[in-house]
């Protein structure tokens, strides 16, 4: 949402048409997603081999 936001605002100082902020804005998206993961997974500690109960 941020993403989108952001990109839609500066569009016209970046000098990127109507139809370039989806790509972007999509692109922005998955590779935060990627990066969110990828540190979930750095630091989540690893799940016990038998369950507690």
């Amino acid at each position: 949402m941020a993403w989108t936001i952001t990109i839609s605002v500066l569009r016209k100082k970046l000098g990127i048409s109507p139809l370039g902020v989806v790509p972007i804005t999509t692109a922005a998206a998955l590779l935060t997603r990627l990066v969110g993961a990828t540190v979930w997974f750095a630091v989540l500690p690893p799940l016990p081999d038998t369950p507690s109960f």
